[in-house]
């Protein structure tokens, strides 16, 4: 399950946002997990050091209807726990500012956990 993998949030204790000073001042951070939710081309081109792809493809799954829907728990912790996503990690999740693919992620990480 998604709880085993990722750490319980209290809403009172969470950061939504972070400033790209803060970024740059942790991007060493061993406990600092990057997660890049352009496509994978864009990603390719070029990332922030230590980020890692994650496109949104692999977060959702599509009924008979084309919904988009939240995915499989067992599937989202095994895809997480690949990224060395764990109760010790803080995430950082972005993406392009056109498009809605990192707050789609971020809230299956909180909202899933």
């Amino acid at each position: 399950m998604i709880r085993d993998t990722i750490k319980l949030i209290k809403k009172s204790d969470l950061l939504m946002l972070v400033s790209t000073t803060w970024l740059k001042d942790n991007l060493s951070d061993q406990k600092l997990v990057i997660l890049d939710t352009r496509p994978t081309s864009l990603f390719l081109y070029g990332h922030l050091p230590n980020s890692q792809s994650v496109t949104i493809e692999q977060i959702i799954q599509f009924d008979q209807y084309g919904s988009n829907l939240v995915g499989d728990e067992e599937k989202l912790a095994s895809l997480f726990g690949s990224l060395g996503i764990d109760e010790t990690k803080n995430v950082i999740v972005v993406g392009d500012s056109i498009d809605p693919s990192s707050a789609r992620v971020a809230w299956t990480l909180i909202f899933r956990s």
